[in-house]
Formats: structure tokens, C-alpha cells, sequence
């Protein structure tokens, strides 16, 4: 039991796969720096993003491809199936993520348009933004580091996924091109 700690932007699978675990799972922001921060709280027994980093803070609050390793091997051991039968087992994500170019000067005006074009819908503002719909989910990030928004979506399935990506791309870029 614990709680688990993610990303904003992984997969509602997460919940899926904890259900019936003893384990709560918490979303942090999309950054590193914050998943880390958010793993050194005392109950925490997992921090990791789907990139590849994996947290067990009661051995050390950071990415740790031994631990990651050795973790995965007493999973193995424990279930006593080959891990390609693990995998088979897990569901099956339709997250999808893309890379929206938006010049520097119009991403700030870009958002808030994007905020203003979704009142009145359940959003989540911790990092960019979140917005529910009933087929699944978009998460609008501005990038800090290059001129880009990145746009993750995931429905109830894979076309689902990409018709809402492509629906918030298609804002985006009608706010940017609006303003340049």
C-alpha cells in the first residue's frame, strides 16, 4: 500500500492497473523536477513516467535504472510467468502525444484563447491544461525550453485519441495563426 505518483499526462491506465492494490495514485506535474520533489513525501512507494524514469524513494528519491531493474526481476520472480505474459496482461493505452510548433511570441496568447475556448467544461489547471470530454481526455502543455505545445490526448480508443488530438491541434493552430 502507498500512494503512486505520476505525471499529468500518463495514461489513465495507471489507475487501472493500482485498482484493487492498496495503492493511491497521485498526478504531479509534467516536469521531472516536480515528480521528484512530490516522491520524497513519506508514503510514497513509486514515482515514474513513462519516458523511463522509475522513483523508489525508500531506497533513493530518484531515477534508479538498478533499482528499476532489480524491482522488475523480483516481479518476475514473484508471478512466476515469463514477462512477455506480464505485458500481454496489461491494458492497452491510446494515449497519443504530439508536438504542436508555435512561434515563441504566440504561445502565451495561444493558451489563453485555448482557456477561454473551453469555459464551462471540467478542466484541470495544474499544468497547462486538462480538458475532459466525454470520449477522453487533451492535455495542452506549453513546452519551456523550445517553441512547441505538447498535445497529448487519449480516448476510449485509438480514434477517439486522434480525433481529439486533431481537434485541439486545429485550435492551436488557429490561435497562432490568428497572431502572426
Amino acid at each position: 500500500g502507498g500512494r503512486v505518483l505520476v505525471p499529468i499526462n500518463e495514461s489513465r491506465m495507471v489507475e487501472q492497473i493500482a485498482d484493487g492494490h492498496s495503492l493511491h495514485v497521485e498526478r504531479t506535474k509534467a516536469s521531472l523536477g516536480d515528480l521528484l520533489a512530490a516522491a520524497t513525501a513519506g508514503d510514497v512507494v513509486f514515482a515514474g513516467a513513462s519516458g523511463g524514469g522509475y522513483v523508489f524513494p525508500e531506497f533513493l528519491p530518484a531515477y534508479d535504472a538498478v533499482m528499476s531493474l532489480g524491482k522488475l526481476l523480483e516481479l518476475v520472480a514473484h508471478s512466476g510467468r515469463e514477462l512477455s505474459a506480464l505485458v500481454e496482461d496489461l491494458p492497452r493505452s491510446t494515449l497519443v502525444h504530439v508536438r504542436e510548433p508555435c512561434p515563441w511570441s504566440a504561445k502565451g496568447l495561444a493558451m489563453r484563447q485555448l482557456i477561454e475556448a473551453v469555459k464551462g467544461m471540467e478542466v484541470d489547471h495544474m499544468d497547462g491544461i486538462k480538458v475532459f470530454e466525454p470520449e477522453g481526455w487533451v492535455q495542452v502543455l506549453p513546452d519551456p525550453d523550445e517553441p512547441v505545445f505538447h498535445v497529448y490526448a487519449e480516448g476510449e480508443s485509438l480514434e477517439d485519441s486522434r480525433r481529439l488530438e486533431e481537434k485541439y491541434r486545429a485550435l492551436l493552430d488557429g490561435f497562432v495563426s490568428a497572431t502572426v
